[in-house]
């Protein structure tokens, strides 16, 4: 679960601040992404996804498309594997355990 605390530090791992609906995003206070494209709605679910409480994220399953949030056309399931690792990877050099179990 994301809380308040964390935010900052989730900020401070990728070198940016977050906009006010990722953060209610992130909290659990907004259901939805914006509906813009190019916005950071897929950032925002992928760090929802890896700290969220769940079971843990198989990378099989990952490079088969299975979490992607979308789709935008024939490569983009791959894109996404790769971008949620390197997500990962800043999450745990920050200090954070996430649901991506090796």
């Amino acid at each position: 679960m994301i809380t308040w605390k964390m935010i900052p530090q989730i900020e401070k791992a990728f070198g940016f601040r977050l906009y006010k609906w990722q953060k209610n995003y992130l909290l659990g206070n907004r259901r939805y992404r914006t509906k813009h494209r190019r916005n950071g709605n897929t950032f925002a679910y992928c760090v929802k996804l890896l700290l969220s409480d769940g079971e843990p994220i198989k990378i099989k399953l990952l490079k088969r498309g299975r979490y992607a949030d979308e789709i935008h056309g024939t490569y983009y399931r791959m894109w996404f594997a790769q971008y949620l690792l390197e997500i990962n990877d800043t999450l745990k050099k920050a200090g954070f355990e996430t649901r991506i179990k090796e």
